[in-house]
């Protein structure tokens, strides 16, 4: 399904799978769709003339069976390299309402705490 309006990206594309709420509730025949309709996306991506893509596949907690959740697969163009320096690495993040972290958040509060606390910038 193509929501309207997209709800995180460009050209988004959402397959959702009633009633199964974890990847290991899926039968053989909806793996099979999900990717047969992954394929189709991806040659209309490349038709659009979109040479990379982001896509998101979301299962619930797999030892037990959620009433309020559907495994989701949500999948986005990306504009790909640009001659003016647009980025498009905020994509990932953008899909998943989330933040994006490079590394562990201990590590990083830990470098911003040794500033905080005095020492001097290398």
């Amino acid at each position: 399904m193509s929501p309207l309006p997209p709800l995180r990206g460009l050209n988004e594309v959402q397959a959702i799978v009633p009633g199964k709420s974890n990847l290991l509730e899926l039968a053989e025949d909806e793996l099979f769709g999900l990717a047969e309709g992954l394929t189709r996306v991806l040659r209309f991506y490349g038709r659009e003339g979109y040479a990379s893509f982001n896509a998101v596949l979301m299962s619930g907690p797999m030892d037990e069976h959620l009433e309020y959740f559907d495994v989701n697969l949500i999948v986005v163009s990306r504009p790909g390299v640009q001659p003016m320096g647009f980025t498009d690495a905020w994509t990932v993040s953008y899909i998943l309402w989330d933040g994006e972290a490079v590394e562990e958040p201990e590590v990083f509060a830990g470098r911003v705490k040794a500033i905080l606390e005095g020492d001097k910038l290398a």
